[in-house]
């Protein structure tokens, strides 16, 4: 199959060209555009409503065929989607699956209104249940445009013989805060191209490039070989940031200790992770640890990790628990062991658990020894104040197993903007509560309570054991609520032979429910 990329390139103020890039040239062909009147926006990154038109416009020649858009942004993803007008027609299949979306999210989801015109898009905050399903409806070609964000660039497997992209930028406004904004680099630019052609069935995949003059400006594009094939050398070691700080780890290891207070200060360190592994790695190694780091990148003599490992020898929690919070410091994985007092929840439903959930987040939030790790796994927006309210609400709601479309009901009734906050909802869900906040609290719980099931509720987002164990075995979280309330219902299973009673009555009742039910549950049948 033949990769061929087109590009849009500005000469002067008045004069664009047109050029093809093939492996099988070394130099592109380049013809002059005659007739510009159609091009809007070059040079900008802003989707206004004239740029989306000229997208448009280019869309429907390209009719008939499959085409991905890459996005920037998850919103610019949305607003892409919901601004094309191709009037492609939708068969009966997607407008059953428009119906089960209103159901199991929200009347107001965007996807929807994408959908009744036959457009989609994909990116990292849809619901399990949506991807799935959505993913089946663009492999039987029945939905022809996706705008896709950089989850096309993770292994999502869609069919497509164009791919249209504007600039390599993943940002619409500059941060300036930042000292650089993130752009594709061109092994991910290499990485979308590839995806373009279908394989075993087209004999050419097309990759439209609308604004060449934004890739040559950033760097690692050079311009004699700008659309190449490339790759890229992965770090497999942590020399490179171990060199750059190594006197200050080495300075705060031997002097540090489980009573040290640390710094009182906002700044962040940007080692703690790499200090937080070399105990580690001493704790479980011993004396054997200066060997097995050497083999990453990670120096130290016989007699600095003896007298690290001498700290760690004084320390008051059992070794097993810091064995199974690697990621964690020992010495701070000490510290709540000595001084957290509280009760930790069994169950999500029992009386006073969300109370002792809200203790947890609080405790680790206000020490100083523990205040780096609640940042590092909550997000800033949700580590205080009312956010952060919002936020310890949607974990226990989700544990407790209530169904996503009832969660976004309560909240979309303080909102003016539903469709943020339906995106936003979700990506809480399925990051925060399912494995952030469960990994933040893990250490308290296997120092209080190691037979609880709350966090492995939280991390499923079911209490139900019939719901955990179809979720366990690959069903979405939203399917397998449904399906625990209806084929599930007053079928009592033993906990011996939970998995093959459940996959049994899956297999008996699977001709009897609605088709996108079924999409989700094939891989069992």
């Amino acid at each position: 199959m033949l990769n061929l990329t087109y590009s849009i390139s500005k000469i002067d103020k008045r004069k664009y060209q047109f050029k093809q890039y093939c492996a099988l040239s070394n130099k592109p062909v380049v013809i002059d555009i005659t007739n510009d009147n159609l091009i809007k926006g070059y040079g900008q990154s802003n989707y206004t409503d004239s740029f989306l038109g000229y997208l448009n416009t280019l869309l429907n020649n390209l009719s008939n065929n499959q085409n991905i858009i890459f996005a920037p942004t998850t919103p610019t993803a949305r607003k892409i989607a919901c601004s094309i007008n191709k009037n492609n027609r939708t068969n009966a299949q997607i407008k059953e699956l428009i119906a089960y979306y209103k159901e199991s999210v929200n009347e107001q989801y965007s996807l929807c209104k994408a959908l009744e015109n036959g457009i989609t898009y994909h990116h990292g905050r849809l619901s399990h249940h949506v991807r799935r399903t959505l993913e089946k409806a663009m492999q039987e070609n029945w939905i022809t445009d996706i705008v896709c964000t950089t989850t096309l660039l993770q292994g999502i497997n869609l069919p497509a013989q164009n791919i249209i992209i504007r600039n390599p930028n993943l940002y619409i406004k500059k941060d300036k805060k930042k000292d650089k904004n993130i752009e594709l680099t061109n092994y991910e630019m290499a990485n979308l191209r590839g995806r373009a052609g279908r394989l075993l069935k087209d004999f050419i995949g097309r990759t439209f490039v609308l604004d060449e003059t934004s890739f040559v400006l950033v760097d690692g594009y050079e311009e004699e070989n700008l659309f190449d094939n490339t790759s890229k050398d992965l770090p497999t070691d942590y020399s490179e940031r171990y060199e750059k700080y190594q006197d200050e780890i080495i300075d705060r290891l031997l002097n540090e200790d489980i009573n040290t207070e640390p710094e009182e200060n906002n700044k962040e360190i940007p080692y703690k992770d790499l200090m937080a592994y070399i105990r580690q790695n001493i704790l479980r190694n011993g004396n054997k640890a200066k060997q097995k780091m050497e083999q990453v990148g990670i120096s130290l003599t016989k007699e600095q990790v003896a007298a690290i490992k001498l700290k760690l020898d004084k320390l008051s929690i059992p070794k097993e628990i810091c064995y199974k919070n690697r990621y964690w410091d020992p010495f701070i994985l000490d510290y709540i062991y000595r001084n957290y007092k509280d009760d930790v929840p069994s169950f999500p439903k029992e009386k006073g658990a969300k109370a002792k959930f809200d203790n947890m987040l609080k405790f680790l939030r206000d020490n100083r020894r523990t205040k780096s790790m609640y940042n590092r796994y909550i997000k800033e927006k949700y580590r205080k104040g009312s956010y952060r309210g919002f936020l310890s609400e949607l974990c226990y709601q989700w544990a407790r197993e209530i169904p996503l479309a009832e969660i976004l009901t309560k909240k979309l009734k303080y909102t003016k903007t539903p469709e943020d906050m339906i995106e936003e909802i979700i990506d809480l869900l399925q990051n925060s509560a399912s494995y952030n906040v469960p990994l933040l609290l893990k250490p308290i719980f296997d120092i209080k309570n190691p037979d609880s099931t709350f966090l492995t509720c939280m991390q499923s987002g079911a209490c139900n054991d019939i719901s955990k164990k179809l979720i366990e075995i690959g069903v979405p979280r939203e399917c397998a609520i449904s399906l625990n309330n209806s084929i599930f219902k007053n079928k009592k299973i033993s906990d011996d032979t939970m998995e093959e009673d459940v996959r049994a009555i899956l297999k008996d009742n699977y001709q009897t429910l609605p088709f996108w039910i079924q999409v989700q549950l094939q891989f069992l049948i």
